[in-house]
């Protein structure tokens, strides 16, 4: 009796031992925890962080499309003063020269059919003034012309500065937005960067918490275990029947049926999106409007952010720059939220806020690249 005592003090002894790690695993599963919903809070942040500065990017491809087609308007209106400048200067010329041949024919010709012979040969004073009259008319019409032409020429030369000031000031204009679009880039890709930092963490934290679970899980019945060994220690006479026991109860438990060694499984992997990014890649882009569902990511669509994506090519949630230099003003950095039937390879859907606005956009080509 002595014997089995001490080996059932042994056994509650190794029992309390195997207790005290499950406890200090139990608090460091609770911190886990903690800090998983810490950071998920901080990847919804983020997230909203990345939504604004991308809202903000947007805007600003939509103010350089804008620009673009101020600046090719104001060229074309630069291009059609000049050439009118020109062909007035040509006018010009050309009456300088005929008055100049009127004068030349008024000095030096001495026939008949001359202008200054023919006022001389006037056959009374009052057909004399008839004549000089005629003449001055003649003189000042063609005088007045030129006075107009250098008019007009005058002003289409101010309307031309004009216009190049102008022109001067949308490139500057571009300039800026365009340096501001790319301060926005940065600030996105370094937000990126930050959500993929705490998605990582998310996952190691995620990985750790689930090896520490079946570490606990482990211990507990390692612990029943053992309960079972103290039992049967405590009353040989029932050592076959709960030896027997032990053995099912082990086997129901994923145990090994001897020395009470357990099986651990390994955590579950995280699966977590390889996404390939680098240059831009070429596709072709669609559109398509709402149809009363949200999209395939559980999100409401929204104009300049949604796009449907093959998820083999384009991972779901991703931060996508689509640039399409047929209409730039669709160009910016759309969010990979939703999938469709048609959607395969690089075809990209962008979602439109009219279905006159999608039928306009057709089916254009694209450069697209995943952030």
């Amino acid at each position: 009796m002595g014997v089995k005592k001490i080996v059932v003090l042994l056994s509650a002894f190794v029992l309390f031992l195997g207790v005290i790690p499950v406890s200090a695993s139990a608090e460091s599963v609770s911190e886990l925890k903690s800090k998983e919903s810490a950071a998920k809070e901080s990847a919804e942040q983020i997230d909203a962080e990345i939504n604004t500065v991308v809202a903000e990017i947007n805007g600003k491809y939509e103010e350089l499309a804008k620009l673009e087609d101020k600046l090719n308007t104001s060229m074309t209106t630069i291009q059609a003063t000049e050439k009118e400048i020109e062909e007035i200067k040509i006018s010009i010329d050309k009456r300088k020269d005929l008055a100049a041949e009127r004068l030349q024919e008024l000095q030096l010709d001495s026939s008949a059919t001359g202008s200054l012979q023919a006022v001389l040969e006037a056959e009374s004073v009052s057909d004399f003034i008839t004549r000089m009259f005629a003449m001055r008319v003649l003189q000042n019409a063609g005088n007045s012309k030129v006075k107009s032409l250098y008019e007009d020429q005058e002003r289409l030369e101010a309307l031309e500065e004009t216009l190049v000031s102008t022109q001067q000031e949308l490139e500057e204009q571009q300039v800026a937005v365009s340096l501001e679009k790319e301060r926005l880039d940065v600030q996105v890709a370094g937000l990126k960067e930050k959500f993929n930092a705490n998605a990582a963490s998310l996952q190691q934290l995620i990985a750790e918490r689930t090896q520490k679970e079946e570490t606990q899980r482990a211990q507990e019945a390692q612990k029943k275990v053992e309960m079972q060994q103290v039992a049967v220690n405590k009353n040989p006479q029932n050592a076959e029947g709960s030896s027997s026991s032990s053995t099912t109860g082990a086997t129901g438990s994923n145990q090994a049926p001897s020395g009470g060694v357990t099986e651990v499984p390994p955590a579950p992997e995280q699966n977590v999106p390889q996404e390939n990014t680098g240059a831009a890649s070429q596709g072709q882009a669609t559109a398509y409007t709402a149809t009363g569902n949200k999209t395939a990511t559980g999100t409401v669509p929204a104009p300049f952010r949604t796009i449907a994506v093959d998820p083999s090519v384009i991972p779901l949630g991703s931060l996508v720059r689509i640039d399409v230099p047929s209409m730039p003003q669709y160009s910016g950095v759309y969010r990979a939220e939703d999938t469709g039937g048609a959607v395969r390879g690089n075809i990209i859907d962008i979602f439109m806020g009219s279905d006159q606005e999608a039928n306009n956009f057709g089916r254009r080509t694209i450069y697209f690249s995943i952030l």
